[in-house]
């Protein structure tokens, strides 16, 4: 006699129930984690100074760029932060977490 592979009716549901609950854990978990880095870019944009106590407002180009970077990440490296690799990080989650819970970054953050 020849097994029948296929799954039961209640194997099915258990299976879907199990997909249903990952994909919302992990929806969850990708809200979670773009709250906080919308948050941290927030207010790594809003800090008036680079680390060196230059204004923003002062620097041009790549300068105010990498400051701005760097304030995202929490400062220098040498203060304390995580420095600018935190600051293209927090910027790198913040743009892929959308991607995986279908949200568009804000253009307010973006400017």
């Amino acid at each position: 006699m020849k097994k029948n592979k296929s799954l039961s009716n209640f194997e099915m549901h258990n299976s879907s129930v199990s997909s249903k609950n990952a994909i919302h854990k992990r929806t969850k978990d990708a809200e979670a984690i773009y709250a906080e880095t919308s948050e941290k870019i927030k207010r790594g944009l809003e800090k008036a100074t680079a680390s060196t106590g230059t204004p923003i407002a002062s620097l041009k180009g790549g300068a105010k760029y990498m400051a701005q970077l760097s304030n995202v990440g929490g400062g220098s490296v040498k203060i304390g932060g995580g420095g600018i690799k935190e600051g293209f990080n927090t910027f790198a989650k913040n743009g892929v977490v959308p991607c995986k819970c279908s949200r568009k970054i804000p253009k307010n953050l973006l400017n």
